[in-house]
C-alpha cells in the first residue's frame, strides 16, 4: 500500500510539471486520458515522448493515482 500512495503522489507531481493539475476529480481522469493519448500510439509509447522511458513504472504510477 505504501508504494501505491508514493506513486500516486509522484504522478501528481510529474503531471504538474507538464502543467496538468491533478485534484482526484473526474476532470483529473480526463486529463490522464489526454496525457496517455498524447504520448502513445496504438497502445505503445511514442519515441521521445514522456512515456518512452520507464513505461511500465509510469503506467503503474498512473494506475496508483486512479
Amino acid at each position: 500500500m505504501e508504494d501505491i500512495k508514493k506513486q500516486s503522489v509522484w504522478t501528481v507531481k510529474a503531471l504538474k510539471s507538464d502543467g496538468i493539475e491533478m485534484d482526484y476529480s473526474i476532470g483529473s481522469l480526463i486529463e490522464i486520458d489526454r496525457f496517455i493519448q498524447k504520448h502513445t500510439k496504438d497502445g505503445q509509447p511514442i519515441k521521445g515522448g514522456r512515456l518512452a522511458k520507464g513505461y511500465g513504472g509510469k503506467i503503474f504510477s498512473i494506475g496508483s493515482y486512479i
